[in-house]
């Protein structure tokens, strides 16, 4: 059995706002007015991270963003300012497409791979 660990991180928890009501009225619009405001966000982000890219774990879900950093190495100051400034962009991708958002930022023990995202510092972004 595969073992998995938790790494001190900081994570963002973004929710799209009012997603769920523009679903039921104009599916496809809501489709292409929030994957488009992803898109934009995310290459911004790239363009941000650069050679740090690989600091910054993003996972989007239905209309639910997350955003981690681990923070070993890099220390806790410079972890939280990525995050809190891609947190940012990302709302401000949104606002563009005129989709408001609201969120946390938190620390502490999370765990991302292609399958899940887990840990106490998503629930403390996330409440």
């Amino acid at each position: 059995m595969k073992e998995y660990k938790a790494k001190e991180s900081v994570v963002a928890f973004i929710d799209v706002l009012g997603s769920s009501q523009e679903m039921k009225k104009d599916p496809q619009n809501a489709l292409n007015t929030i994957h488009n405001a992803y898109d934009d966000a995310l290459q911004i982000c790239k363009t941000i991270l650069k050679d740090r890219a690989d600091k910054v774990h993003i996972k989007i879900f239905s209309d639910n963003i997350v955003l981690s950093s681990p923070i070993g190495k890099m220390g806790l100051e410079n972890a939280a300012y990525l995050i809190i400034v891609l947190s940012a962009l990302v709302q401000e991708s949104l606002l563009h497409y005129g989709v408001l958002s609201r969120g946390g930022i938190a620390q502490g023990d999370f765990f991302s791979d292609k399958v899940m995202v887990w840990g106490n510092a998503l629930v403390q972004a996330y409440n």
